[in-house]
């Protein structure tokens, strides 16, 4: 069961070498930095060492944790973000990599959804599959912002002190990401025969790389994979 206290109590027990404050911080927060770290590597293993990485360092630093210089979720996605950013250094481009599919590219799935057919669920699942390559194929840049702000819907404000930039940064980044992300989407969608994904998913009569509408149906379904 999780620990009702409050974040800040929380680190200071964890300073003070309570074990049950770093499994309460765990329970908190684990599946959200796991979301993080696995849309960001898509690589679930990757993902989860991630995680594993930057529980050790809060356990082992947590004095440099300041809660008057930004909330604690700020201050673990960040420890997250630059694990990250060392492992994303060293991938090749995401063209040349293979891939991933079923269990081991997504988290925990939400609850069943109720389809019409067995069509249906499979226009669904390609769909999904879509827009997680083509958040996959964005500059880690630009993958990391829409990520944060879009899938796991952090203000402004927070996704700033994660970034460590100022909050029109994330803005002007973010507009980019959605616009790339746009295109992607629109030019997969362009190569898709599948009417059930056209249905699920109908084109926008705007010019391709106009900002992606965080509620289009597509991005929504990748969000309920990521919950």
């Amino acid at each position: 069961m999780q620990d009702g206290a409050a974040d800040g109590e929380l680190v200071e027990r964890l300073r003070d070498g309570d074990p049950a404050a770093a499994r309460s911080l765990y329970e908190r927060y684990g599946r959200a930095i796991l979301r993080f770290a696995l849309a960001m590597t898509g690589c679930r293993e990757t993902a989860e060492d991630i995680v594993h990485d930057t529980f050790v360092e809060l356990m082992r630093r947590p004095p440099r944790f300041e809660p008057e210089r930004g909330p604690f979720v700020a201050y673990l996605y960040g420890i997250a973000r630059h694990r990250l950013t060392r492992h994303l250094r060293g991938m090749a481009p995401p063209g040349d990599a293979p891939a991933e599919t079923g269990s081991e590219t997504l988290p925990m799935q939400a609850a069943p959804v109720t389809f019409d057919s067995a069509e249906d669920e499979v226009s669904r699942e390609q769909l999904i599959e879509r827009v997680r390559a083509a958040i996959f194929e964005l500059p880690p840049v630009h993958r990391e912002v829409i990520v944060l702000c879009e899938l796991e819907e952090l203000s402004y404000q927070i996704a700033a002190e994660v970034l460590e930039c100022p909050i029109g940064t994330v803005r002007s980044r973010l507009h980019r990401a959605r616009a790339l992300l746009a295109a992607r989407l629109s030019e997969a969608e362009g190569a898709s025969a599948s009417v059930a994904a056209d249905r699920t998913a109908p084109r926008r009569e705007t010019d391709r790389h106009a900002p992606l509408d965080p509620q289009t149906p597509m991005l929504f379904d990748y969000r309920r994979t990521l919950s």
